[in-house]
């Protein structure tokens, strides 16, 4: 259950991040929020305590997350701006 909250965090990250059209602002965005959201999940779950290679773990766990999310909305909306073919009657 530990895992969870990075990986939703990574995700409403990467949404949100994807949507953005400036290259800059999105890498510098998903980097910000990985970073603070990663933070958050390795002190609310208490893993700091136990070491700060957790705090590795889970900031890098949301950064990946982020980034495939991010590449995948991309992606889409580039998929959804090009013309499909029209079905001949």
């Amino acid at each position: 259950m530990n895992e969870a909250f990075p990986i939703v965090a990574g995700i409403i990250i990467g949404l949100v991040g994807g949507t953005i059209r400036r290259r800059w602002y999105t890498t510098a965005g998903l980097a910000a929020l990985g970073v603070v959201a990663g933070t958050m999940a390795a002190s609310v779950s208490g893993e700091l305590e136990v070491s700060w290679g957790f705090l590795v773990w889970d900031v890098g766990q949301v950064l990946v997350v982020a980034l495939v999310s991010a590449r995948l909305v991309m992606l889409r909306s580039r998929l959804g701006a090009t013309e499909r073919p029209q079905p001949r009657s």
